[in-house]
Formats: structure tokens, sequence, C-alpha cells
């Protein structure tokens, strides 16, 4: 995933997370030590953050959509956006507890939209320099590079999206449960 939009995600997953834990947050009243924090965590941790991860390590000039060469970024940089990757689908959660709590679908329904809509708009702006696979010297050169269909980048794409999409929709579930009262 290209580095400028995956906190945008991570936010808008957290905060649907928030919205599928809306029962057992009201129980605890939206408190910050929930379950379904911890669960958000996880999924930050243990899927999307490798997820989007996993283009900046293997496919660098493509996931900064060809504007810093790998050789001039700093390592620390890398790391950081990994971070915040790993950060932002808890956060998400966190920053909608409370709505989430008091059952105010209409913000959480915002605080999904808007930054999916913001992350929308930035891969269509980006859409020309991501649809090419190469190097920041081919993309600039223009020469070498290759359509994103049919390239690795194409396939670990499809793959990632596909892992994270099945991901979201199992801890949608476990969220949904820990409402259940126990037995």
């Amino acid at each position: 995933m290209p580095v400028a939009v995956a906190p945008l995600v991570g936010i808008a997953l957290g905060v649907l997370f928030a919205w599928a834990g809306m029962e057992e947050l009201a129980r605890v009243g939206g408190s910050s030590g929930s379950r379904s924090l911890v669960v958000a965590s996880l999924f930050g941790v243990t899927v999307f953050a490798p997820a989007c991860g996993y283009f900046q390590a293997f496919f660098p000039d493509w996931s900064y959509a060809y504007w810093l060469p790998t050789e001039q970024r700093p390592v620390v940089l890398d790391l950081a956006l990994v971070l915040a990757d790993a950060v932002s689908v808890p956060f998400g959660l966190a920053l909608s507890a409370r709505s989430a709590a008091s059952r105010r679908t209409a913000v959480l329904a915002r605080g999904v939209a808007i930054p999916a809509f913001v992350a929308g708009l930035s891969l269509i702006a980006m859409l020309p320099r991501l649809r090419i696979f190469g190097t920041y010297a081919e993309f600039h050169g223009d020469f070498g590079t290759e359509p994103l269909t049919g390239s690795p980048v194409g396939y670990a794409l499809i793959w990632m999206i596909g892992i994270v999409a099945a991901s979201a929709a199992w801890t949608l579930q476990v969220l949904r449960r820990l409402a259940e009262p126990s037995s």
C-alpha cells in the first residue's frame, strides 16, 4: 500500500472497529482500556503494519509513488511510517470510542468516510504513478518500467489486500462477539 494513504486507511478501519465494538464500548463507558482497543491494536500490529511495511521493504520506490529515491531516504522514515501504520488502527478506535459508547452512528459514519474519502482521492491523484512498476531511476528516466498488472507488486497488492480484508472481516466478528454476555 502506498505510504501516503496507509495511515488514513488504518484510522478508517479503527473507527469501523469501534462501530463494531459499540456494545462492548458502551458497557465500559468508552474506556481506553477496553478489550476492543486490545483487539484493534493486535490487528494493527500483526496484520495492518506488516502488510503496509511489506511494500516499503520490497517495493520502496513504488510505495513512495516514485517521489523519493530509495538511496536518499533515511531508514528511520520507513520505520516511523510502519509504526504510524501500526498505531493508526487503535488510534482510530480510541478517537471514536466515546462516540461508539454513546451510540452516535452519524459521527462514526463520518469517522470512517472522511479518512477513506481522503485516501481514495489521494490514490486517484497518484494513480498515474502507481499504475507503473519500476525503480525510481526507471520511472524518472522513462525506461524499463512495466505495467502494475502482471508485475510482482501487482500480485503482492492483490494478496495483501485480500489478507487485510479477510482479517478485518474476522476482527469485526470478534468485536461483535465481545458484546455478547458471557455464560
